[in-house]
């Protein structure tokens, strides 16, 4: 218990250290720059990228590195960790006993390769998933079906009543929407996604190397598009 506690100990100590040096950073409020590279090092890749496709892919916490910068989530955590706000949904509205939720999709956003975000591509995520064997198992005792409600609105139909089911959708492995082309058991492409990014080279194992995607959709504070990388 000792030994425990003095681990702890040392812990919390490093962790203090890393809040000051962040807090003496602070944050850089001059206007962007773009352009430039920035090299990750990463803990591991995924074992086949064909497999990594947004809802189904197989996530460990590097992975997620990766999904951050070729798909966008459904909301994202709020600073707090308490609220899922809005990043390719708009919304979330429960029925009565929490076991319908009603999304409303973000309208006029695109993938790397053109093609637009809609319901239908929602769908498709969450019946890849389903049908995946391993991501499938993790899911089915939670969601019945997802169903379209019109072009950009959708129902998660639960198998139980879910009160906080957008922070599941939040940043989470089944709330990444990729391209549905990419779900063919035959696709030899890229991953594709709504994110910042897109594929340039992948070579497993070894390296992987993304560009800035030219059409995302999201700008900062003062309308310029993201991202600045």
């Amino acid at each position: 218990i000792g030994v425990v506690a003095m681990a702890g100990t040392v812990v919390d100590g490093l962790l203090a250290n890393v809040a000051d040096a962040l807090t003496a950073v602070g944050v850089n409020t001059g206007k962007p720059r773009r352009g430039g590279t920035l090299t990750v090092g990463t803990l591991s890749d995924v074992p086949n990228y064909h497999i990594f496709n947004g809802a189904q892919g197989k996530m460990d916490a590097s992975a997620f590195c990766v999904a951050n910068a070729l798909y966008d989530p459904l909301f994202v955590m709020s600073k707090n960790g308490k609220t899922a706000l809005p990043m390719l949904a708009l919304s979330a509205t429960p029925n009565a006993n929490y076991t319908v939720w009603t999304i409303k999709l973000r309208q006029g956003v695109k993938f790397s390769n053109g093609d637009p975000f809609n319901a239908t591509v929602c769908v498709a995520n969450y019946t890849a998933a389903n049908a995946d064997p391993t991501v499938g198992l993790a899911i089915k005792p939670i969601v019945k079906s997802v169903t379209m409600v019109d072009a950009y609105t959708v129902a998660y139909n639960l198998v139980i009543p879910f009160s906080a089911w957008p922070i599941s959708l939040a940043e989470a492995q089944t709330a990444y929407m990729a391209h549905p082309s990419s779900f063919s058991p035959t696709y030899t492409g890229n991953p594709i996604g709504t994110g910042p990014f897109m594929v340039k080279s992948w070579q497993v194992g070894v390296e992987s190397q993304f560009v800035r995607n030219p059409n995302y959709w999201r700008a900062d504070a003062h309308n310029r598009q993201l991202p600045y990388l």
